[in-house]
C-alpha cells in the first residue's frame, strides 16, 4: 500500500468564489436581495468603520479636519451639489452619449476574470432578454470629453480635492484625445 501523506491531489477541486461576502454557491435569491444599508448596519461592520453623514456634512473642511480614512455613507444626494441622470437613464443612453466603440474592461462577478468588450457589445449583453445569469461588472468607464460628461457633475467636495482638475498640468489635459483619452498624439 502506497503512503500518500504529503502528496497533493491532482484532482481539480471546485473552490468557492466570494463576491461582496457572498459565496458563489449561495442561492441567487440571496444575491438579488443584497442591501448595502443592511450590510453596513450588520455585525460584520463595526460602527466606527462607516460614517453615515448628510450630504451637506461631507465637505472639504471635514476632510481637512479628520481626513478620509474610512468609507462615508450618504443616504440622500441632497447637499452634495451633485448632478446625475434621472432613474430612467439606461445603458443605451450611455452608449448613445459615449459611443459604442468605447472599450470597456469588465469582470465576471462569479469567476473574477476580466475581459474587454465594446460598449455596444456590453449594451447588447445587458439588454438581451434571454441572457444567462452571468453578471458583468464594468470596472471603469471614462466618459470625460464625451456627450455624457454634461449630464454628470461630481459632488462638490470631490471637485474640490480632484487631482486632475486642481494639479494636473493644463497642457497635458488639453492633449487628451476625445475618443480614447490617449495623450500620445
Amino acid at each position: 500500500m502506497k503512503d500518500h501523506a504529503g502528496v497533493r491531489s491532482l484532482r481539480k477541486k471546485k473552490s468557492k468564489v466570494y463576491v461582496d461576502g457572498i459565496s458563489s454557491s449561495d442561492e441567487d435569491d440571496e444575491m438579488a436581495t443584497f442591501d448595502p444599508e443592511e450590510t453596513v448596519k450588520s455585525k460584520d461592520f463595526p460602527p466606527y468603520f462607516v460614517s453615515e453623514l448628510k450630504g451637506e456634512e461631507v465637505t472639504f473642511e471635514l476632510f481637512q479636519r479628520i481626513g478620509f480614512n474610512n468609507p462615508i455613507f450618504v443616504k440622500e444626494k441632497t447637499g452634495l451639489d451633485i448632478r446625475v441622470p434621472d432613474p430612467s437613464f439606461s445603458v443605451t443612453d450611455v452608449r448613445n452619449l459615449v459611443g459604442g466603440k468605447r472599450i470597456l474592461e469588465v469582470m465576471n462577478c462569479a469567476t473574477q476574470l476580466n475581459a474587454e468588450m465594446t460598449l455596444k457589445d456590453f449594451e447588447e449583453f445587458f439588454t438581451d432578454p434571454d441572457r444567462d445569469d452571468t453578471k458583468l461588472n464594468v470596472i471603469s468607464l471614462e466618459f470625460s470629453q464625451t456627450r455624457l460628461d454634461s449630464h454628470i457633475t461630481a459632488p462638490k467636495v470631490v471637485r474640490q480635492i480632484d487631482f486632475t482638475d486642481n494639479a494636473w498640468p493644463r497642457h497635458l489635459k488639453d492633449l487628451q484625445d476625445d475618443s480614447t483619452n490617449d495623450m500620445t498624439k
